[in-house]
């Protein structure tokens, strides 16, 4: 058990600080953006004090996007040959076959993804906390907060309250993302590409945001995700052969 804990802790020490540092980053300018609308923004739409106003207003949703792709890329060349970390030639010396250790990094992966969705659902709660500074009317309404969640696409697919469906498909994207970033740099080692990590993620991108209601649209985005989950699934089956023990 020792060897398998000692893969997973090379996958943490390898991509925890990065995913800080890109949630971080995405963070602070995505409440520079906010700051900025609210401070001079009464050129364009007049001040927006509604948290869903002011998401809408500025770049907020494209600057999650980019961060999105930054994280995905990341924890898809982390364990590549490539990679500065080497962490592929330190795969290679540990005792433990490579196919287990794509299961330690698929589940390093999904933490990373879930630390960043966190990130970004703090970030909006921010938000919120600078519409109540910049209008102090914000905070009669408390409701006004659930009330953005619910109307605004992004905010609703980051918290998807009671709708079951949205919760589903976050969750699939979230196991399939990782299993596939992990399983590219698997294949890269090998000299060779998987298209997996790239179509969920462009369909993450264009799909994510998604108003209340939008059944068709998460059955949609679950099948994807399952899809290419077990087509990742296949295809370490189909790799090399382990010569390290499990």
């Amino acid at each position: 058990m020792k060897k398998h804990l000692s893969v997973f802790a090379l996958a943490v020490r390898g991509t925890l600080y990065k995913v800080l540092a890109i949630c971080a980053a995405a963070a602070l300018l995505q409440l520079g953006l906010c700051v900025f609308f609210l401070k001079w923004g009464t050129a364009w739409e007049g001040i927006p004090t509604l948290l869903e106003q002011l998401i809408d207003l500025t770049f907020y949703g494209v600057v999650a996007k980019i961060a999105f792709i930054a994280v995905c890329a990341m924890l898809c060349v982390f364990s590549c040959d490539h990679s500065p970390s080497r962490s592929g030639y330190t795969l290679r010396r540990l005792q433990i076959g490579e196919r287990t250790a794509v299961f330690w990094f698929a589940v390093c992966n999904a933490g990373m993804l879930a630390l960043f969705w966190a990130s970004q659902l703090a970030t909006a709660l921010a938000v919120y906390l600078l519409c109540r500074w910049a209008d102090p009317s914000v905070a009669a309404f408390p409701q006004t907060l659930l009330i953005a969640f619910y109307r605004n696409g992004y905010l609703h697919a980051l918290l998807p309250l009671r709708e079951v469906s949205l919760w589903v498909r976050n969750l699939s994207l979230l196991a399939a993302l990782a299993l596939c970033c992990a399983a590219f740099s698997y294949h890269q080692r090998r000299g060779h590409n998987r298209l997996e990590p790239l179509v969920l993620m462009l369909f993450t991108l264009f799909y994510f945001s998604q108003p209340a209601g939008s059944l068709d649209s998460d059955l949609v985005l679950i099948l994807v995700a399952l899809a290419a989950g077990v087509f990742s699934l296949f295809s370490l089956r189909g790799g090399a052969t382990d010569d390290a023990s499990s």
